[in-house]
């Protein structure tokens, strides 16, 4: 993924966490948002919601 969509990303989930977002909530298959990111190498993301 290209440096600029992690980065938008990253900003997203920063607002979403800072505005209350539970990460806790699992997706349709079960899946935590956590799982997700840490599953595609979004080391950062799921640095974000580990510190939320």
């Amino acid at each position: 993924m290209p440096r600029f969509r992690l980065i938008a990303h990253m900003r997203a989930v920063q607002l979403l966490l800072a505005g209350g977002a539970d990460p806790s909530i699992r997706d349709g298959d079960g899946a935590l948002p956590r799982d997700l990111a840490a599953g595609r190498g979004f080391t950062e993301i799921v640095a974000a919601i580990d510190a939320a």
